[in-house]
């Protein structure tokens, strides 16, 4: 469970910190917990504080933000979804 907890916690920091331009990748470096290594990777920025993801099975990810937007990063550039 704790494992869980820290990948989750990555994550958001991922989200919430990214400070690259959209279709840039960049590494933050690599965390480690007690049992793995985790590489940090900066996949967009210009996100309104980004509250939950999901990874979809054509690799893209898709965010929604506590402001109630609705954002699909592929390949590195954002998509804002509208509706």
């Amino acid at each position: 469970m704790k494992r869980y907890r820290k990948i989750i916690m990555l994550l958001s920091l991922l989200l919430v910190y990214s400070g690259c331009s959209a279709g840039n990748i960049h590494s933050l470096g690599t965390d480690k917990s007690e049992a793995h290594s985790f590489h940090i990777i900066e996949e967009a920025r210009g996100l309104s504080r980004p509250w939950g993801i999901t990874f979809l099975p054509d690799k893209s990810i898709l965010i929604t933000e506590r402001t109630g937007g609705l954002v699909r990063i592929t390949d590195g550039q954002v998509h804002r979804i509208k509706g």
